[in-house]
């Protein structure tokens, strides 16, 4: 077997002087720290030794690891590329093709600081009040029901923020939802939706820097929705605009997809093969090996399950 550690990361900041300490991410010394960890005890491979694995030009050290960064932050510029820089460490970089083409906060996004802004216990107060009179207003299942009928399992979030997540996500009907998660937003948190695209996201400039730098991007979606629940038609409209939105940082032939909320499917990966995609990148919770994973399901583990956080990643090999 071929074992490749692919590690998965978000934000990555100094949370402790940012504007929302409580965001779900990395601090920018634990980081340093993890590097650390990862060059003592790993051997740091790019996309291209992965795509080069898989097609027989390469075998990979029995130590393999692959760094991954989600969602184009402006953390990954300012935080993350001068450190892989400095130690000559090739990453791959993922950005939704929205946020370039329209300048719109993600609703991932929104609901990442609708949680941050606040503390846990009001948060869930006021989107319970709100989703019940929701749910009646517009005849649909109750709130008994939904709770009953999702799966609130995590290794990460306690039941409450799954079922906030997947009920904002994915189980309202699109429109509502949307709606929903706008006006929550607006009553949690004080910044306004612009002021957050510009502080949050890269540039396409920045994006172009670190790719002449090395670097290597590739799409994660247009919408940052679930491809897997999306037709065939809406799934192959959804990846062609997020490949014509990264137009001048991934290359339209052998780019990777990294699947958003590692919604992969075999319809997906169809239209990612027939779009030039050459490697998929999922969320599924455990190391890769390159003789039992497929070149486009590929697992990877978080950041958290690594030192200086813990060594979940042990017990997920």
């Amino acid at each position: 077997m071929s074992k490749l550690q692919i590690i998965m990361y978000h934000y990555v900041r100094d949370l402790q002087n940012s504007r929302y300490p409580n965001i779900r991410g990395l601090s920018d010394k634990n980081f340093m720290k993890q590097i650390d960890y990862l060059e003592a005890n790993y051997t740091l491979v790019t996309p291209q030794d992965v795509i080069e694995a898989y097609n027989g030009g390469r075998i990979l050290p029995s130590n393999a690891c692959l760094l991954t960064f989600d969602d184009g932050y402006s953390d990954h510029f300012n935080t993350v590329f001068p450190v892989l820089e400095n130690r000559g460490i090739k990453g791959f970089f993922s950005m939704p093709g929205r946020i370039l083409e329209e300048e719109k906060l993600l609703d991932v996004n929104k609901i990442h600081y609708i949680l941050a802004a606040s503390d846990l216990k009001q948060v869930w107060m006021i989107f319970v009040d709100r989703l019940k009179a929701i749910l009646r207003d517009n005849n649909l299942p109750s709130y008994e029901e939904y709770w009953e009928n999702c799966n609130l399992t995590s290794r990460f979030d306690p039941p409450e923020i799954i079922f906030i997540k997947r009920m904002l996500q994915v189980e309202l009907p699109i429109k509502i939802r949307e709606e929903f998660t706008d006006w929550l937003y607006e009553k949690i948190v004080d910044v306004p939706e612009n002021v957050m695209v510009r502080e949050l996201y890269m540039s396409r400039e920045q994006m172009k820097l670190m790719k002449k730098s090395g670097m290597v991007f590739g799409i994660h979606g247009y919408e940052h929705a679930w491809l897997n629940r999306m037709t065939f038609a809406e799934a192959e409209d959804d990846i062609k605009k997020a490949l014509d939105a990264m137009h001048g940082i991934v290359d339209k032939d052998g780019w990777i997809i990294c699947y958003p909320y590692g919604s992969y499917s075999k319809q997906v990966e169809e239209i990612a093969k027939k779009k030039g995609a050459v490697l998929g990148i999922t969320t599924k919770s455990m190391a890769a090996d390159t003789e039992r994973d497929g070149v486009f399901s590929l697992p990877r583990l978080d950041t958290n399950d690594f030192p200086p956080i813990s060594s979940k990643f042990k017990e997920l090999q």
